[in-house]
């Protein structure tokens, strides 16, 4: 009998030995998220910038946010600027943009190559992009994901790690809600103060160029 409650003993131990080792790496790589709102009001914007060890065992920081904010402007024109990639530089600020194979329906492969302010050295970034539609949630996606082999090693550091959605639902009246979803490891690996530099006002910007864009691509179709 006693073998048997110093084996149970022994279990539970190592049960509550492994649980205390998970969470602690899990505080570990805990990150804060914060909610913001643009200077002007109408981008709110919830961000995290944290640093992780990825798969190769290399410490990483991991840019990642949600912007949103409601737009007078037709999802239609959103998808237009969209699926024209060679407009995508102008509102991610990337040096050039351009679709290096794909329909012009629902599937491209993506360069987008980005001129960075010092400290942070120039990259560039190859990524599949695909669209759907929801007819029923009034809702259309365009998702970017990294395809860094699919396309010829340039002089500079390629994105390896980046996941970026577009999503527009049309709320009626010629209103949108507009949502950018990110994650993203940059290949610069400058202090995480700095890159949280980039909040609020970095995606609030991305939205307020694609909004423009769109409402001239409106104006002139």
């Amino acid at each position: 009998m006693q073998m048997i409650e110093s084996s149970t003993l022994g279990r539970q131990l190592r049960v509550l030995l492994t649980t205390l080792l998970l969470n602690t790496a899990g505080f570990a790589q805990s990150a804060t998220w914060i909610t913001e709102k643009s200077k002007d009001g109408t981008v709110t914007v919830q961000s995290c910038v944290s640093k992780r060890t990825d798969a190769q065992g290399h410490s990483r920081i991991w840019m990642e946010y949600v912007a949103t904010t409601t737009a007078n402007v037709r999802v239609s024109a959103c998808v237009a600027v969209l699926k024209d990639i060679a407009r995508h530089k102008d509102f991610l600020d990337a040096k050039a943009s351009r679709q290096l194979s794909g329909s012009a329906t629902d599937s491209w492969l993506v360069y987008y190559y980005f001129d960075l302010p010092w400290p942070m050295p120039d990259s560039d970034c190859v990524a599949s992009m695909h669209f759907s539609e929801d007819e029923v949630a009034k809702t259309v996606t365009f998702t970017l994901t990294a395809a860094p082999t699919l396309f010829e090693k340039k002089a500079v550091d390629r994105i390896t790690q980046y996941n970026l959605t577009y999503q527009f639902k049309d709320l009626g009246s010629n209103l949108t809600a507009l949502t950018i979803t990110s994650s993203v490891v940059p290949t610069a690996q400058v202090p995480v103060w700095l890159m949280r530099n980039y909040f609020p006002e970095g995606p609030a910007d991305v939205l307020h160029k694609l909004v423009q864009m769109a409402n001239q691509q409106t104006i002139h179709p």
